[in-house]
């Protein structure tokens, strides 16, 4: 079973030994839970016996089941998937901070998510890996985006009287 993040697109290559560049083919992608039909269409072509199919999982915990058919109705080629993680919402390029205050607060969130268990650092899906920031470099880069900060906001005047 293929675990996959929740509430995001999802590309998956299959690979289909049997089927050709130019094979017709259908994939169905099933729930589970109660055996409905979640999505459904053709997968495009990549390269070799590799084939493409994205959908976008919308419950957690919920696993999937990927049937793929040639032309005569005969599976040839099917997979398991569960739905993991949190629902994050992702801004978009338009609504992202890019100022130093704005950047601190992503960052705190990300620390946060981190410490929640809300977040993983490394994870591996189809052969491919994916790392993030580890805490150590987001300390880092809180520190330098809080004292560029306070270089804006103005020097800070400390007084010590003996």
């Amino acid at each position: 079973m293929i675990r996959i993040p929740v509430n995001r697109p999802y590309k998956y290559s299959i690979a289909l030994p049997t089927a050709i560049e130019g094979d017709t083919l259908t994939y169905t992608i099933y729930k589970q839970s109660d055996g409905s039909t979640f999505a459904s269409g053709s997968p495009t072509y990549n390269v070799g016996i590799f084939w493409d199919i994205t959908f976008t999982p919308t419950t957690l915990s919920e696993k999937y089941l990927l049937e793929v058919l040639d032309v005569s109705g005969d599976r040839v080629g099917k997979e398991e998937f569960e739905a993991v993680g949190r629902t994050v919402e992702v801004p978009s390029e338009e609504a992202l901070d890019t100022t130093a205050a704005g950047m601190l607060t992503a960052v705190n969130t990300a620390i946060a998510q981190i410490l929640a268990g809300g977040a993983v650092q490394s994870y591996s899906i189809a052969g491919r890996n994916v790392q993030k920031m580890t805490l150590t470099e987001l300390y880092d880069i809180r520190d330098r985006l809080q004292q560029e900060v306070n270089r804006a906001i103005g020097p800070a005047r400390n007084y010590a009287s003996f």
